[in-house]
């Protein structure tokens, strides 16, 4: 499953519909196009920094869209969905998978069950909310620990270190936290933040993609119980 990011949208007062993004973002606004050509050759060194970043990391492509005072100022898109002939170009239509930036959704739904007295510290065991984990290996590990890779776990049958005791950056802690916030919430990671975070915050191009789509940078991706 796949985490996917457009823009924020955040509805403006007097937003004439010309002024308006045409790339599907009804809710910021955009400077004309002559405007934007004329002012682009000053964010010519953001753009070369990007393009440069995507080359060391290897990436095939890069999008950059400032927004100054809620107006879109300047937006570029370079480099294709993936490095495969005939791969489809980058557009303002384009979602990118944000991979482990997942993980700060993550740690938000552990806050709001906090909040919402659905769990009762982030010093209780994990035991306490999932009982069908391996009791002698994760003995002694808490939500903290999960939330911080301080949980010294390989995976759900061996242990690297004690809790606690050093750090170590898996993925096995995370889908114990997953599975977690399931329980608690009674629904899965996806349809909480749909529910507390993107839907109230206009998040319109933000959500879980199960499947590939036309638009999506895909990764193929995936964690537990998503």
């Amino acid at each position: 499953m796949s985490l996917h990011s457009k823009r924020s949208r955040r509805e403006l007062p007097n937003a004439s519909n010309k002024n308006r993004n045409v790339g599907g973002d009804d809710n910021v606004m955009t400077i004309p196009e002559d405007e934007q050509t004329m002012q682009s050759k000053q964010y010519e060194p953001l753009v070369e920094r990007i393009r440069r970043v995507q080359e060391q990391l290897s990436c095939s492509a890069a999008a950059v869209y400032v927004i100054h005072r809620d107006t879109v100022v300047h937006q570029s898109y370079m480099g294709t969905y993936a490095y495969q002939d005939q791969s489809i170009p980058v557009t303002a239509s384009t979602r990118f998978n944000v991979a482990s930036v997942r993980k700060s959704y993550l740690g938000f739904a552990v806050s709001l069950a906090l909040h919402q007295k659905r769990i009762s510290s982030l010093d209780d065991p994990i035991t306490d909310y999932l009982d069908d984990l391996n009791a002698e290996v994760v003995q002694g590990t808490t939500l903290r620990h999960l939330l911080t890779h301080t949980h010294g776990l390989k995976n759900n049958h061996e242990r690297a270190f004690p809790p606690g005791t050093g750090w170590m950056y898996n993925n096995t802690g995370i889908n114990m936290l997953i599975l977690m916030v399931r329980k608690v919430f009674e629904a899965p990671l996806a349809d909480v933040m749909r529910h507390h975070v993107f839907g109230p915050c206009g998040l319109t191009e933000t959500g879980w993609q199960k499947e590939p789509h036309e638009h999506l940078v895909w990764l193929g991706e995936s964690y537990a119980a998503e």
